[in-house]
């Protein structure tokens, strides 16, 4: 009861034709804590959802966590996400396999865009979380906020 669904994508073909920049943008909000999933969306397909689809602009004011888009790749760095529509996650992830490729390498870029979060028990502030370093990544929320483990 307490678990809000809302999706965005760009449209095809009059918007995009490459699957990435069609990629399926999530807000999943449960127990008062907001995730944004990017999938693969790159920065100017997420700039033209941003720019045409006003609910999204309100969505991402809110977000606790972000997926980074495209792996966290430079690809898929959108600034305007951060300057100009209000995004500031506590956390940003980067979703991603094992190193395989070159164009694999990830972006500095969203250090400073997380205002950061206590990891694990050892109540260390981070501000990016990746799945090629840290592993699987569980949320729960508690009572003094979201807890990750």
């Amino acid at each position: 009861p307490d678990v809000n669904i809302h999706c965005a994508w760009n449209s095809y073909p009059t918007a995009f034709e490459d699957e990435n920049n069609l990629s399926v943008v999530t807000s999943l909000t449960f127990a008062g804590h907001r995730f944004l999933f990017t999938g693969d969306m790159e920065c100017e397909g997420f700039n033209h959802l941003l720019r045409s689809y006003a609910p999204i602009r309100h969505l991402v004011q809110s977000v606790d966590v972000l997926v980074a888009p495209h792996h966290g790749r430079d690809t898929g760095i959108c600034p305007d996400l951060f300057r100009i529509y209000g995004c500031r996650p506590k956390l940003v992830v980067i979703s991603d396999d094992y190193m395989q490729y070159d164009t694999q390498q990830t972006s500095a870029f969203y250090r400073d865009k997380a205002s950061g979060h206590p990891f694990k028990f050892d109540g260390n502030l981070r501000w990016v979380l990746t799945t090629r370093c840290d592993g699987t990544l569980d949320f729960m929320p508690t009572y003094t906020g979201l807890f990750v483990f």
